[in-house]
């Protein structure tokens, strides 16, 4: 897999429907933990997603929470 991260833009580094890893290239500078997680995300994920650039510090924080151990909904549902 080959990409690369811009610097305002979230990123989800997936295998199949489960999430690997969540974040930016700020997480990546300043969080060595998240640093740790991405790591061990490329050398397992088979895909990369780029969400968003969200704009304020909340909606980025709230965004990764709520992004990270989700799994896409395959079932459709009736409005």
């Amino acid at each position: 897999m080959q990409f690369s991260l811009n610097s305002d833009d979230l990123y989800v580094i997936a295998k199949g429907a489960h999430v690997l890893w969540v974040g930016s290239s700020e997480e990546l500078v300043v969080d060595p933990q998240s640093r740790a997680r991405f790591r061990l995300a490329l050398d397992c994920a088979d895909r990369a997603y780029r969400v968003c650039d969200c704009g304020s510090e909340s909606a980025r924080l709230s965004t990764i929470w709520d992004l990270e151990g989700a799994e896409p909904e395959n079932a459709r549902h009736a409005a």
